[in-house]
């Protein structure tokens, strides 16, 4: 077996075991675990910033120092950047009754006193939702707010009711209520419970971008295998290359178009049928760039090739 024989046997196989490695990952995409990574991550980051909050509380000099932010204005505006911009945890101070004290205007709630129980809650507000943790110490109330989602009235491109970025980024997971069955319970840290999650359609971005590395080394694999078949078949019989790299080109399309596979492509914007759709072959934009690349692909190959077919056709004249 010459080299370039062995070259090609390599490629197929490494195609193979790509291939095989991509199945195998997206038949484990169960929506349970999709939702279960989803949720936990979400989780986890949440109860790092409880822990970052709980360590101020216990330290009795850290919350003394947060008791008189108010006196204190380079402490106040050092926790204001430190927690409130650099961490998105908002505070709320009052003494005796009345507000002493807030890191921002994001989230002041009605009659907060009477409304958030001591300790850890979920409460919803008109802007978003949060966690709030409540410590009394004598005539002192301190509050800390940590958001979890937006909850804006009303949607736009600037206003979008995502989950903050600091807890996920992805959009496969959603609040749930009292009527959803596959839900995820959040706990804090110290494994209380705060609220649900369900699972929406979205993508859950760790799981797809390994899916996703999969199916590019595999097909990049096959378009290397094909163009090297391609090329050998040239050498003796340049229409049987054309012909195989036609139906080869062919073959992929009709199973992505019509077979689903990869599945991952109805997960990107760039193939869904709303930004571009004109017929069941160009029924995407990202098809109509996948067409147009194999054409090209095609008539490049036709033209490195072009010598060799002239000289076949005045061998026939």
């Amino acid at each position: 077996m010459s080299t370039a024989a062995k070259i090609r046997v390599l490629l197929a196989l490494l195609f193979a075991s790509l291939l095989f490695t991509a199945l195998a990952v997206e038949s484990t995409y169960t929506p349970a675990n999709n939702l279960v990574q989803t949720a936990r991550l979400l989780q986890n980051n949440l109860q790092k910033k409880e822990t970052l909050v709980y360590s101020l509380i216990n330290n009795k000099q850290a919350f003394e120092e947060i008791k008189n932010l108010r006196n204190t204005p380079k402490k106040g505006i050092d926790f204001i950047q430190d927690y409130t911009m650099g961490k998105s945890i908002w505070l709320l101070v009052y003494k005796k009754g009345k507000l002493n004290f807030w890191s921002g205007v994001k989230v002041i709630p009605p009659r907060a006193l009477q409304r958030i129980k001591e300790g850890c809650s979920f409460i919803k507000q008109p802007n978003a939702y949060y966690e709030a943790i409540r410590k009394t110490d004598g005539e002192t109330v301190v509050i800390f707010f940590i958001p979890v989602k937006n909850n804006y009235p009303f949607g736009n491109e600037y206003l979008s009711n995502v989950f903050y970025k600091d807890l996920t980024t992805d959009r496969n997971i959603e609040i749930a209520d009292i009527t959803d069955k596959e839900v995820f319970g959040v706990h804090n840290v110290n494994g209380a419970y705060l609220f649900s999650l369900k699972l929406t359609k979205g993508v859950n971005h760790r799981f797809f971008n390994l899916v996703v590395g999969f199916w590019i080394l595999a097909i990049i694999t096959l378009c290397i295998l094909i163009q090297n078949i391609t090329q050998y078949l040239a050498r003796k019989w340049v229409y049987a290359s054309l012909l195989f790299l036609a139906g080869s080109l062919i073959l992929i399309r009709v199973i992505n178009l019509f077979l689903g596979i990869p599945i991952f492509t109805d997960q990107l914007s760039l193939f869904s049928p709303q930004v571009y759709a004109s017929s069941p072959i160009f029924r995407s934009l990202g098809d109509f760039c996948v067409n147009i690349l194999c054409l090209c692909w095609f008539f490049a190959f036709t033209y490195t090739q072009r010598n060799k077919l002239v000289i076949k056709s005045r061998e026939r004249q």
